[in-house]
């Protein structure tokens, strides 16, 4: 995936990227300039060029189809991640009474702004007492490469606040976690297969939805988070708890983090 900047540095609008925007590049496109490298291209270096196109688009569509919008004077500065061991952790984070409180608008900033630190491409959730910020605040995405491909399973990165789950069946299935406060390890966790959970949004708007599969492995593991509960609480097994480099080498799959 694209590492694109999801909230600002200096002298910049404070909304992610989205593919809206395209239209703006093109606008300001020299036109005669594109049609004649366009046609005139060879074969090769055209297919070479729509393929970057595409890619970019598929990437942006994949992770900025929503945009997370917060007001043009709140800009994100990134956080270190807190670890195993930190008290923060361990604690019950604390309910969002307002979600369009400034206050919290930063510290949803803060932690855009760690995301993109990291790199989009390198985790599907954080909460925000993973940056020392003890509410009920985390970020998550499902991108193309967790459900084998399948583009209509995917979601952009969406803030969900003071989040509620409840299982839809006891169906549970066993899959792989890590976690960016527990580095270099990865565990089997039992999670349920079929949740529906509510949450408000950055506007105080209350969601429902279900999630499956992934989508749902990453909702519970996120909402542990807020609960001062790690996935190495939930193992079953710790002869099922790895390093992330040797299970990468001996079991081939991709962990959640």
């Amino acid at each position: 995936m694209v590492q694109l900047t999801p909230l600002g540095g200096k002298n910049e609008d404070s909304r992610m990227l989205s593919v809206k925007n395209m239209p703006i590049i093109l606008k300001n496109a020299n036109v005669p300039f594109v049609k004649k490298w366009f046609f005139g291209a060879e074969p090769q270096v055209l297919f070479l060029f729509m393929a970057i196109i595409i890619g970019v688009l598929l990437n942006m569509t994949d992770l900025y189809a929503e945009e997370i919008i917060l007001p043009k004077d709140i800009i994100g500065t990134p956080h270190d991640v807190i670890r195993m061991g930190h008290p923060t952790l361990r604690q019950k984070a604390k309910e969002v009474a307002d979600p369009t409180d400034p206050k919290i608008q930063q510290a949803i900033a803060d932690m855009l702004a760690t995301v993109n630190k990291i790199g989009v491409d390198q985790l599907v959730g954080l909460a925000a007492p993973q940056i020392n910020i003890p509410l009920q605040i985390f970020l998550f995405q499902v991108p193309v490469k967790r459900v084998n491909g399948d583009v209509q399973q995917t979601l952009p990165f969406t803030v969900v606040i003071n989040p509620k789950i409840e299982p839809i069946n006891e169906e549970k299935e066993l899959g792989i976690e890590g976690c960016l406060s527990i580095p270099g390890l990865v565990g089997e966790v039992p999670r349920y297969k079929h949740i529906k959970y509510t949450y408000q949004t950055l506007k105080g708007k209350k969601i429902t939805k279900e999630a499956h599969d992934f989508h749902a492995r990453v909702i519970q593991h996120e909402t542990d988070h807020l609960n001062g509960i790690l996935y190495l609480d939930l193992m079953e097994d710790i002869k099922r708890l790895y390093f992330a480099e040797e299970f990468k080498e001996y079991h081939q799959a991709v962990p959640t983090k």
